[in-house]
């Protein structure tokens, strides 16, 4: 008996060993074909060097490698380090250290900002890097008829338009900012990733194919995007500032979380991100992989188009708010990853209202507003649901689901629109097609501005590409925003902007929902790797020891 049993185990194991044979084989094909593909594009001796090369697998792909066409953070950790800004974010942190520029002097009353720039660096094209560049970079986004001018500016148009005045080159290596009115994080603002320095030479060179054919002063140059699969860089080795410690480093593409994880497990790719909380006990285990986390400054809400009926009215909104249970979908599908959202910021930015009270898990409640909007029959809506995971919805189809589910107990009957790519699911919410719809946002600077002025602002709700998708118009809220916008002292600003979001939470054009966790997982051979709370990730000092 017993060695029936033994046969049987042993078949058993020789079974399971298959499996993983051909699961390896698949799984070796899948991610080794389409590399080969880039290989026969540039050097292939380098990447044959194992230990220079860091592979990333990720959910989704770049939009585009031109700063201001980009705001999206999966295409700023690729140009984040082709390109450098004047100022920029510290690695892994989100205090402001000079790049481009050595000084900067600010006048008395606080409307001019004259940087001192560096001497002696060259974009990855050789041309010298001047104050002419700068001028270049910031008046292709600043003058609409501008010959080289992208066709989004949606980081400009939403955040300096309305304060920047004037941009003028003092001498070779002096530039001046002019604002129309005090505005505190303007450093922080010219920071942002669509504020970086790009060659004047290259975007006339290649015109409206600049973007894909970047040219920054960056640790690392462009190789090659192969779309919906990867994108390569490499080490710039005449960077001014130090050679970055690797070689290269391929983002792959990479669309299924569960498929992302076995190649991480089986040392196909180097590191992840996007993971199903339900992995995280499971990764936590094994010992080749290191699991990072770190609080994020983003939310993940769903917005809900107050422009089109019946969500005009503000007793349907507040009637949403209260029939989703967002503590039973954070206990459900987070595993401890997220936070509960009650405001459209999270509280770890200055000026966070912790006094307001959040709408409460009521479906009588929830019934009752729909009878003071003349719906107590309830009614259909359309829910456009993220078409891929990111940090705040690493599983957006569970987490629509109950939100369905939800709704559908107090009336409300919601169709569900999930089948776009991610770059036609943004036109088409932007296009204010939808009724609801799931959205994140994740700090391209660490202030309340950043959110509640760009995401809901009148003047983010009528532009080409509006970032206010719940295109939520309130006169008062944008006298208060104004006026903290030009505020500067710290008390005065954290006052409106707490009135604000007061304001916001009464008119309830979203429901927030939770602020994401960042989280990555890597095997243990990559050293060095630092998690930017502001979305800045840079690779010039990860090291790969395999």
């Amino acid at each position: 008996m017993s060695r029936n049993i033994h046969a049987r185990r042993v078949l058993k194991a020789m079974n399971k060993s298959k499996i993983f044979i051909i699961l390896a084989i698949l799984l070796s094909v899948l991610i080794i074909i389409p590399i080969y593909d880039l290989k026969k594009s540039c050097d292939t001796s380098v990447l044959n060097d194992e230990n220079s090369v860091l592979i990333y697998g990720r959910s989704g792909d770049i939009m585009s490698l031109d700063p201001p066409a980009q705001w999206d953070g999966t295409s700023s950790s690729v140009t984040n380090n082709i390109y450098e800004n004047i100022v920029q974010f510290a690695e892994g942190s989100s205090e402001i250290e000079f790049i481009l520029a050595e000084t900067c002097e600010i006048s008395a009353d606080r409307l001019e900002y004259s940087f001192t720039l560096r001497k002696n660096i060259f974009f990855h094209d050789k041309t010298p890097f001047n104050a002419d560049a700068v001028l270049f970079s910031f008046e292709r986004q600043m003058k609409k008829n501008h010959p080289y001018r992208p066709e989004k500016c949606e980081c400009f148009e939403s955040n300096f338009e309305i304060i920047l005045d004037t941009v003028r080159k003092k001498d070779e290596n002096t530039i001046v900012f002019k604002l129309k009115k005090p505005f505190s994080p303007f450093m922080e603002m010219l920071a942002m990733s669509p504020m970086a320095i790009v060659s004047p030479t290259a975007v006339k060179k290649y015109g409206h194919e600049f973007y894909k054919n970047p040219c920054g002063t960056g640790p690392f140059k462009f190789v090659a995007w192969a779309p919906k699969d990867s994108v390569i860089i490499e080490r710039n080795d005449e960077y001014w500032n130090g050679q970055a410690r690797l070689k290269k480093v391929i983002f792959k593409t990479i669309p299924d979380n569960k498929l992302r994880l076995m190649q991480l497990y089986s040392g196909l790719i180097d590191m992840m991100d996007d993971i199903n909380p339900d992995d995280l006990d499971t990764i936590k285990r094994n010992p080749d992989i290191t699991l990072l986390l770190k609080p994020g400054m983003n939310i993940g809400y769903i917005a809900l188009n107050t422009q089109k009926p019946p969500f005009d009215k503000v007793e349907v909104r507040r009637a949403v708010n209260h029939a989703i249970n967002k503590k039973s979908i954070i206990n459900l599908f987070y595993q401890q990853t997220a936070t509960l959202a009650k405001n459209p910021m999270p509280p770890t930015i200055m000026g966070y209202n912790d006094d307001i009270e959040d709408y409460s898990y009521d479906t009588a409640k929830a019934r009752e507003y729909l009878k003071l909007a003349g719906l107590e029959k309830g009614f259909t809506a359309n829910f456009f649901v993220l078409p891929r995971p990111m940090n705040a919805f690493p599983e957006p189809e569970k987490v629509a689901s109950a939100v369905i589910a939800n709704l559908y107990e107090v009336g409300i009957k919601v169709e569900k629109l999930n089948d776009y790519s991610w770059e036609e699911y943004q036109e088409r919410v932007q296009n204010g097609e939808h009724d609801m719809a799931m959205f994140i946002w994740s700090a391209d600077i660490p202030d309340p501005d950043n959110f509640l002025y760009v995401l809901l602002d009148k003047d983010n709700a009528v532009s080409e590409q509006p970032q206010n998708i719940a295109f939520y118009k309130n006169d008062i809220l944008h006298y208060t925003l104004m006026s903290a916008r030009s505020a500067i002292n710290t008390k005065e600003r954290e006052k409106l902007y707490k009135k604000a979001q007061e304001m916001i939470h009464e008119d309830a054009p979203w429901v927030p929902m939770v602020h994401g966790n960042l989280i990555v997982a890597y095997r243990n051979y990559v050293k060095n790797l630092k998690l930017s709370p502001v979305t800045y990730e840079y690779y010039k000092n990860v090291v790969v020891e395999r």
